[in-house]
């Protein structure tokens, strides 16, 4: 599912991890309950091309757990 503005807010966002980084595509991946997951492909300096993935919350799950993000990375270390 497409959100307004999701490509430019993701290109924001690989942009912030690198300045030089560049969003060439985004697709939707299945399997996410608490949360939209999306694939990206992203065009480092050089050209070399990294795939990441994106977890997107929802306003009720930020309603219900601001830190859900937090709390999920504390699962996933365990």
């Amino acid at each position: 599912m497409r959100r307004p503005n999701e490509e430019k807010n993701l290109g924001i966002l690989v942009k912030k991890i690198h300045p030089d980084n560049r969003l060439n595509k985004v697709w939707d991946l299945k399997g996410g309950v608490s949360a939209e997951v999306k694939g990206l492909e992203v065009v480092r300096p050089g050209g070399h091309i990294l795939k990441m993935v994106v977890r997107q919350y929802g306003d009720a799950d930020f309603s219900r757990n601001p830190n859900m993000a937090a709390d999920e990375l504390m699962l996933l270390r365990v």
